[in-house]
């Protein structure tokens, strides 16, 4: 679930909508430039080669193996989190990686000055489960990475270079959401002042009960693209 709060140009008019969706900054230029055209995952930091195998090819391959498999609506995987996720940890597994899915909460915003321009969130913790959604955003962890395939749901023009997926280096610099929930990792751009946050929220565990999460509905994608990848080489 998305949760979004807009102001107006003057400051006024807080707004805040659901939909299916003075802190230390790390200073990245990942929020101003957007990802290679070549492909459709930013990767910030140093993966071992093989994972950079790995993350390429499923940057290129994961979304359209799932609408294959599944038989989904095209575009419906890229705001699937928990679908994408469980494919993407399964496809990483059965190459030899350790990777395992994580429940967080995203906040993405942008700033002028002091004043806060639009704040988004897919999550939020003061809110319970809409029906037939989930109220957080799913992400893989793999060796030391955070790796967020459905990105792209939250792009808006206000932060257009956002990328559609993103590997980054977990830093874990003691901040928090509301002191409860610890920081993964948080991305940020001075110069448009736009600011994206990954929160861990591992009690997040009722997934496991979402339709999306049934390991049969994921099975054939999974093994298209392990198959693939052996074929290619891109095995740990």
């Amino acid at each position: 679930m998305t949760y979004e709060r807009t102001r107006s140009a003057n400051g006024s008019g807080d707004a805040r909508q659901g939909h299916n969706g003075a802190e230390a900054r790390i200073f990245y230029p990942s929020l101003s430039l957007p990802p290679q055209p070549d492909s459709a995952m930013m990767t910030i930091g140093n993966p071992s080669p093989p994972l950079a195998g790995a993350l390429a090819f499923l940057g290129d391959r994961l979304h359209p193996t799932i609408e294959e498999k599944t038989k989904c609506e095209i575009g419906y995987s890229w705001g699937a989190c928990i679908l994408s996720s469980l494919v993407a940890r399964d496809v990483l597994r059965g190459l030899g990686f350790t990777a395992d899915e994580a429940p967080v909460i995203f906040r993405i915003r942008k700033r002028c000055g002091d004043r806060l321009n639009k704040e988004l969130f897919i999550g939020d913790p003061s809110h319970s489960n809409a029906p037939r959604m989930w109220n957080a955003h799913m992400v893989v962890l793999v060796e030391s990475l955070l790796v967020d395939f459905t990105l792209a749901q939250a792009w808006r023009w206000e932060w257009p270079h956002l990328p559609r997926m993103l590997a980054a280096t977990v830093c874990k610099d003691g901040g928090s959401l509301d002191g409860k929930f610890p920081r993964l990792l948080q991305l940020g751009d001075d110069p448009d002042e736009v600011e994206a946050s990954w929160f861990h929220h591992p009690a997040k565990t009722d997934w496991k009960a979402v339709p999306d999460a049934r390991p049969r509905f994921r099975k054939g994608a999974v093994r298209k693209l392990v198959k693939e990848c052996r074929r290619r080489g891109l095995i740990r």
